[in-house]
């Protein structure tokens, strides 16, 4: 079975960071040795997919709004990039899937044991980013990118104003040199520029409601035709969605037997004597030494 690879140079951040999931999910991670990643359509807030486009219509009704009025050729460029940030949603919509793996800078956090395990009998598994940066597992799949999330939406729209500014240059290069002639093939040259992306970004910029998840994602982004020759995705049944597509990540490598999990925080239970003695059980199955993960317990009350 094909695996995503991952792999990212290092950015300044925590070494461990925690990924929330129940104990269907602790087990199969430690068992197979596989971190899922969801389709970034059916992650718990929907609302989150269209949230930098958003900003981006915003800003783009600022910039054509300025006064002095811009140029022409500066409010054309605008409906470009108009155009551009659509046609990117409807490709992650329909053509170019992209999988998120969700990770947490906090191990103990009341919202995320709410939302991965109805605030009873979860976990959180915290990873060695590093080992997680430096995984080769071979892959035909297409980019991918494992960062913090931005929460600053002064820096959100500052570095969409920016762009704009960029894509404006841009075009005026690309005029005065001759080699674009037409709105199609400006449009064809600002696709692999900035805005080009902003579909990929969408999914590393959140509303600052959600700062305190402190979150980083690894995004995978597979074109359809990749995903229909590798028979992927996988799926799993939800209650409320139906079937979820996935795509397994795997960052064992050919140099690991076993998973970066350095910690293993266990959510409020009932019975956490007998929570940790399974947890350490399923650790010396799967071949852990004693001692090499750290089993702990999160300090919210249950009830909370």
């Amino acid at each position: 079975m094909e695996h995503v690879s991952v792999a990212h140079d290092s950015k300044a951040g925590p070494e461990l960071l925690y990924h929330y999931t129940d104990a269907v999910g602790l087990h199969g991670i430690v068992s197979s040795g596989e971190v899922w990643a969801t389709d970034a359509l059916y992650l718990n807030d929907a609302t989150e997919f269209v949230y930098i486009f958003n900003l981006l219509e915003e800003e783009l009704i600022a910039f054509e709004r300025t006064e002095p009025r811009p140029p022409e050729d500066a409010l054309a460029v605008s409906e470009l990039i108009r155009a551009t940030a659509t046609t990117q949603l409807s490709l992650m919509r329909d053509d170019v899937p992209c999988f998120v793996a969700c990770f947490c800078e906090e191990k103990d956090l009341l919202s995320q044991w709410r939302a991965y395990s109805q605030g009873v009998g979860g976990f959180s598994l915290g990873f060695r980013r590093s080992v997680v940066e430096s995984s080769t597992a071979g892959s035909n799949f297409g980019a991918f990118r494992f960062e913090p999330v931005l929460y600053d939406a002064m820096v959100q729209r500052q570095s969409l104003q920016q762009g704009v500014l960029r894509a404006v240059e841009q075009y005026r290069d690309e005029i005065a040199s001759g080699v674009v002639d037409d709105r199609l093939r400006v449009w064809q040259a600002l696709v692999g520029g900035y805005f080009g992306t902003v579909g990929f970004n969408a999914l590393l910029n959140k509303s600052p409601g959600f700062s305190e998840e402190r979150e980083w994602r690894i995004i995978v982004r597979v074109h359809r035709s990749a995903v229909r020759d590798a028979s992927l995705p996988r799926f799993r049944p939800s209650p409320r969605l139906g079937l979820v597509p996935y795509v397994p990540l795997n960052f064992l490598g050919d140099q690991l037997s076993r998973m970066p999990i350095a910690e293993i925080v266990i959510g409020p239970t009932p019975h956490p004597e007998l929570v940790e003695r399974s947890v350490r059980l399923l650790l010396a199955a799967q071949g852990y030494e004693e001692g090499e993960v750290e089993v702990t317990h999160s300090v919210i009350p249950l009830r909370a």
